[in-house]
């Protein structure tokens, strides 16, 4: 076995992989809904250079879990390459959290992923999870990096004036793509789903929107992300 910090592995090695589970003390915080939790153990898929059937960088696996109220844990994971599927969600199965889950249970999203350097020829293995606003400045774990995406820093809601009304604007979400910067500076966006009469109203939000910059283990960097804006 191998310790956890998965870095800088030829990859003529043997396939390796963190000791499963591993205790997380103190424990890691991540984003879910409707409430955040702390895993509390973790495991990451064998490292194989035989994921990456495409000459890629990188190969991302999300896997999409579920809290049960009695602490049962499912796990899905269909963005997820399929070389590297079956790997991911028996990893993922070594992973444990605590924290109020609701009646409903929680979601959350833990990422595998896995870099290739062409140039020293090397694999490095880790997971990604999103510590939420109020843990942004956290740090990680070696083979755990904490990464969270860019925010706005209040929820973004707009409101159908009787003009847009007029134009035929119905309630619904308002999706773009936006590029923030380290200092929290909005670079750029995109419309991905937004009605016609929505999109100059919700432009303008956008842009009078103060945003939290995206963060990899507490330091600040240009993230681009979704956001959605609500108009009821």
């Amino acid at each position: 076995m191998l310790p956890p910090l998965l870095l800088a592995l030829p990859l003529a090695l043997p396939e390796a992989r963190a000791a499963a589970p591993l205790t997380l003390d103190p424990p890691v915080p991540v984003h879910g809904a409707p409430h955040g939790l702390f895993a509390t153990t973790w495991d990451l898929p064998p490292q194989r250079a035989e994921y990456m059937t495409e000459p890629v960088a990188e190969l991302r696996c999300p896997v999409s879990l579920r809290v049960a109220p009695d602490g049962a844990l499912s796990a899905s994971a269909p963005a997820c390459p399929e070389t590297m599927r079956d790997a991911a969600l028996d990893a993922i199965a070594g992973w444990s959290f605590a924290g109020p889950v609701g009646p409903e249970g929680t979601t959350l999203t833990v990422s595998f992923v896995l870099r290739h350097s062409e140039t020293i020829g090397s694999l490095s293995l880790f997971a990604e999870v999103d510590p939420g606003p109020d843990h942004a400045d956290g740090v990680g774990r070696p083979g755990l990096k904490l990464v969270s995406p860019a925010r706005p820093k209040k929820p973004l809601v707009g409101k159908r004036s009787g003009a847009l009304r007029k134009a035929g604007a119905e309630p619904g979400d308002c999706v773009y793509e936006v590029r923030i910067s380290a200092s929290g500076t909005l670079l750029e966006q995109a419309p991905l789903a937004c009605p016609e009469p929505l999109r100059a109203d919700a432009e303008k939000r956008l842009a009078r929107a103060k945003w939290r910059p995206g963060r990899e283990d507490g330091v600040t960097r240009q993230d681009v992300t979704e956001v959605t804006i609500a108009y009821p």
